[in-house]
């Protein structure tokens, strides 16, 4: 959409002199010639644009800035430091016929650690397609564990959250099922 005002306007805001508006009024019959509209749009505003990156998309870009960390990243090295060579980062493919992406994937146990931040379901409707994925993902024998921005940035939940991972990969998943009381008991007993 155009920017258009009257030669008079135009002199008005001071975007041209009175001369030019009168060259311009002399000029008009039926459609203004270009060097009107030229006149007419040398000072125009530029036009405004739109942001066009979705809010979780701007989040993680303003994360990027220096000396910010992503918290993903940072939960990901954590784990690669408890568990070396284990964990993928992203891992695709995990779901036929869908194209969701596990944050973090420990092939070895079938666990899949998804980083739910607050940015990321503002809205009802994302907050619902992230438990019906969730729940794809458990129906397809994954392991899933949820966790959260402040948990990951935080040293003190990233090492509880970080144990409790390792502990779910070290439990077979027979042993997981049963009740805790019957998990802590050892062969001797």
């Amino acid at each position: 959409m155009g920017f258009r005002l009257s030669p008079a306007d135009a002199v008005a805001r001071a975007l041209i002199t009175q001369d030019e508006a009168d060259k311009i009024t002399r000029g008009m019959v039926g459609r203004r010639s270009p060097e009107s509209i030229a006149l007419l749009t040398r000072n125009a505003p530029p036009p405004i644009k739109k942001q066009t990156k979705p809010p979780a998309a701007a989040q993680l870009a303003a994360c990027l800035k220096k000396d910010n960390e992503i918290p993903q990243r940072r939960l990901y090295e954590a784990l690669c430091a408890a568990l070396p060579g284990i964990p993928e980062w992203e891992r695709e493919g995990l779901i036929p016929g869908r194209l969701y992406r596990a944050d973090v994937y420990l092939p070895q146990s079938c666990i899949v650690v998804e980083l739910d931040g607050f940015g990321f379901h503002r809205s009802k409707e994302a907050f619902q397609s992230d438990r019906r994925r969730s729940n794809l993902f458990t129906l397809h024998g994954y392991r899933m564990i949820h966790a959260y921005t402040k948990q990951v940035m935080d040293d003190g939940l990233l090492a509880e959250l970080v144990s409790l991972i390792v502990q779910a990969h070290n439990t077979p998943l027979a042993t997981a099922r049963l009740p805790i009381e019957e998990q802590i008991k050892t062969p001797a007993q």
